[in-house]
């Protein structure tokens, strides 16, 4: 990843998260965890998603670089 480059879409704009390659949000704690809750079926403290830099942002065409196939379809 050190040879990728994200580049402002205006000068001075920050674009350092764009890097991060943790998880977003909160560590999923167990249901025996004080304080961790269910709601609906849900977790209270729960993980999020990967950052942005696992997303491919950076990529140059439409397709995405970890897909084997990618169908463009110029009429819906």
């Amino acid at each position: 990843m050190d040879t990728k480059k994200l580049t402002p879409a205006k000068d001075n704009m920050p674009v350092n998260y764009l890097y991060f390659q943790g998880w977003w949000g909160d560590q999923e704690y167990g249901d025996e965890v004080e304080g961790q809750e269910k709601f609906m079926g849900f977790h209270k403290w729960t993980g999020g998603p990967q950052g942005p830099i696992f997303k491919h942002l950076d990529r140059k065409d439409v397709c995405l670089p970890n897909r084997p196939t990618c169908v463009i379809k110029e009429q819906l």
